[in-house]
């Protein structure tokens, strides 16, 4: 079915229908419904193959005029329609996303909307004003009412490079935040995944566990910022020291974020979900042919240790040169120059010591791009200036750090910095910034969002276990890509890791560590290792330099919260697999059938090796062919993994 098709079924599919008190809507295929109501405010339901997902839940927005939309709401008219199409996605885990959803739009009095979008394993809505002229958002009210007791995955830090653990829903403490995605498990019959997309001019949504109830979670946004002053890491950031009483101030005609679930009783669903991209903001670039995903040699997190060469290593020219170097002979597309290369209050001072436009230069000749660090509110206040300068210089990208805000300010920052950088044909990484939710679509010159607990902490902490990283397909990958920085080749068991800053170990198997170089969705992929560590093991360096950073399919063959994942990409023809356990060893059997015909293939697999219970770098790289009837059998150990490519013999 071509685009003008999908246009006239969605076209067909509508109708309206007016004065409308109680409403009753359901996804496509019947399994999720929406039952809408009115009384002191506006509420909305949801249930799953029967079952309450929520009770009823007011929602409404206070306007600091004195109008609260939604409530004691008057619905003026209803409208649905149906829309099925595909959204093509060229840095993505898949290259075409089907796009079938039905859409309710509730008009009330007082010029607003509530707009529902309902699919087959989820459900959004979003208010939309109507207003004129400008005016200041108090509050918005989104509440999850929930009908019983249940457990939840939720953050443990008020950040998003937060880690997750398993706790009632009830024994969160009332004052500390929840931030998204967070997963719910209904007693094992189902799960449910709260998120919100398509943030762009509005404070992020976090959530309180209600002081009236404990089974009632209820928005928490942070209020505007008035005055700031200069701190956080390093004075780094502009921290807030005056807020006013509202959220946003707003002008005109606004729609507001999604408020979104994710809905299945398979696991399966929630390693490999695009609803957050799906509901963004389509791109609003017409050239997108120079933006390039890839692989990066980094670094800050080896603390800059190159073993065997002739010179110190460090922040100077002949690190970078011979970073670059190292890309050329494995085909890396970029390098990194993070921090101290510039002056943090003033961009256009350099470190004498790194010589950029030398650095940049030998690279393009090599088709190796430079990606220059930035502090994220000095870019800002020197936006044109820095960019100009980036690009007279033919810098590939910028790596931009330390919001760690998420007020309306703030988040509005990252459209801003996307929007400048795509004008002068930049790449973006934004690092200690606010969780993904969909900006990758709007702007696809964004290719990372850090917003995860990742490599960078074993430096100074304990944290990045095998559990958690076998937790973040689940629940943190749901909102978008990520900058986890895998590759460490210094991998211990948890009984024997230690955290130091120079030259960094990893808990879990060698084998593991490469099977992040699929698992996760990165589209700027850090090799953060010291690239000495990588020229002492070719052939696993070799291996991961080649994987893909983008797909154009993906399944998930096997998987198990907090336990477990296994996921098959493609890319061209060929396919590639890798699987991820967490403390349990386990063997996991992987059938083959998604390959397609009755040919033959070859496959080469790099797992864990028969002595990894004692080295937790030990693995084993071993040869076979195949055909799709076939099932390749995995043993993985505790906190183990493998990756495996597979090519069809010609």
């Amino acid at each position: 079915m071509n685009t003008l098709q999908f246009i006239l079924l969605a076209f067909m599919m509508s109708f309206t229908y007016v004065k409308a008190e109680n409403l009753d809507f359901s996804s496509p295929n019947g399994k999720i419904q929406v039952k809408v109501s009115t009384g002191k405010y506006l509420y909305y339901q949801v249930n799953y193959k029967g079952k309450k997902v929520i009770d009823p839940s007011p929602i409404s927005i206070q306007i600091k005029n004195g109008s609260h939309l939604g409530k004691n709401p008057i619905i003026i008219a209803v409208t649905e329609r149906i829309y099925q199409g595909e959204i093509t996605n060229k840095i993505g885990v898949r290259s075409l996303i089907s796009d079938h959803y039905k859409e309710v739009k509730i008009e009330c009095k007082g010029d607003y909307d509530l707009l529902f979008r309902m699919y087959d394993d989820a459900i959004a809505y979003r208010i939309v004003l109507k207003l004129k002229g400008q005016y200041e958002v108090l509050d918005e009210q989104v509440e999850y009412r929930f009908p019983d007791y249940y457990q939840a995955w939720i953050s443990d830090n008020n950040t998003p490079e937060t880690l997750y653990s398993l706790q009632g829903i009830y024994d969160r403490s009332p004052d500390k935040k929840i931030v998204l995605p967070c997963l719910i498990d209904y007693r094992k019959e189902f799960k449910v995944a709260l998120l919100e997309a398509d943030v762009r001019n509005y404070p992020s949504l976090k959530l309180d566990r209600s002081s009236d109830s404990e089974i009632i979670w209820e928005s928490a946004f942070d209020r505007y910022p008035l005055k700031f002053k200069q701190g956080g890491f390093n004075n780094y950031v502009k921290e807030v020291v005056e807020k006013a009483d509202y959220i946003a101030a707003l002008a005109g005609y606004n729609e507001l974020p999604w408020r979104a679930m994710i809905i299945s009783d398979s696991d399966l669903t929630f390693p490999d979900n695009d609803l957050v991209y799906k509901l963004a903001k389509p791109s609003v670039l017409d050239d997108v042919e120079w933006i390039k995903p890839g692989k990066a040699c980094w670094d800050w997190w080896h603390d800059y240790v190159i073993q065997g060469v002739d010179f110190t290593t460090g922040i100077n020219t002949a690190t970078y040169m011979k970073h670059i170097d190292f890309a050329i002979k494995y085909g890396l597309e970029y390098i990194i120059v993070d921090w101290k290369w510039t002056d943090k209050y003033d961009l256009s001072l350099l470190n004498p010591d790194v010589d950029i436009q030398k650095i940049i230069t030998y690279g393009r000749h090599n088709n190796v791009g430079t990606i220059l660090w930035v502090p994220a509110y000095t870019l800002l206040e020197q936006l044109d200036k820095t960019l100009d300068q980036m690009e007279k210089w033919g810098a590939a990208g910028i790596k931009v750090d330390f919001f760690d805000r998420f007020d309306q300010l703030s988040n509005s920052m990252y459209e801003t910095i996307a929007a400048a950088a795509a004008k002068r044909r930049i790449i973006v990484d934004f690092h200690g910034c606010a969780m993904p939710t969909g900006l990758n679509r709007t702007y696809p010159n964004v290719l990372n969002f850090e917003a995860v607990h990742g490599n960078e902490n074993n430096k100074w902490a304990k944290t990045v276990t095998v559990e958690h990283k076998v937790l973040l397909p689940f629940i943190r990958s749901m909102a978008g890509p990520m900058d986890f920085t895998p590759g460490g080749m210094r991998n211990e068991h948890t009984s024997s890791f230690m955290s130091r800053a120079t030259l960094p170990m990893v808990q879990g198997t060698r084998a593991s560590e490469m099977a992040l170089f699929l698992l996760y969705h990165e589209p700027l992929k850090m090799l953060c290792d010291a690239t000495s560590e990588y020229e002492k093991e070719q052939d696993i360096t070799s291996f991961i330099a080649a994987v893909p950073v983008v797909w154009d399919d993906t399944k998930v063959l096997a998987a198990e919260v907090g336990n477990y994942l296994c996921i098959a990409r493609r890319k061209g023809f060929e396919w590639y697999i890798a699987a991820l356990n967490g403390k349990d060893a386990r063997q996991l059997n992987v059938a083959l059938s998604f390959l397609e015909g009755n040919a033959l293939y070859n496959v080469t697999v790099f797992e864990d090796g028969k002595n990894v219970n004692k080295i937790a770098k030990d693995y084993n790289q071993r040869y076979m062919r195949v055909t799709r009837d076939e099932t390749i059998q995995l043993s993985l150990a505790s906190g183990g993994g493998a990756l495996l490519k597979i090519i069809r013999v010609k």
